[in-house]
């Protein structure tokens, strides 16, 4: 089980660090990162990703729709067609 876990584990944060890797090719400028930044960044990104993966799948959706898509409470009721207490919740 701990060794299912820890392949899990390397597998997410793997998968993490490809995604930051090509979101910094894809930026117009030139940006020079420490390595010691790039591993705080991966980091934060890894117990970001830990951390949304504990939510519930609707949880997790309202999350992103407000924090990414950055969408008021009511604009992610009406689109999920829940009530607006859902979502406050």
């Amino acid at each position: 089980t701990i060794a299912r876990g820890l392949v899990i584990d390397r597998y997410r944060r793997h998968a993490i660090e490809q995604a930051y890797k090509q979101t910094l090719a894809e930026r117009p400028e030139a940006t020079a990162i420490s390595e010691e930044d790039k591993a705080v960044i991966i980091e934060t990104l890894v117990a970001v990703d830990k951390a949304l993966a504990s939510l519930g799948d609707r949880a997790r959706r309202i999350f992103m729709l407000s924090q990414i898509d950055g969408l008021t409470y009511q604009q992610i009721a009406d689109q999920l067609q829940v009530s607006l207490t859902t979502v406050k919740k």
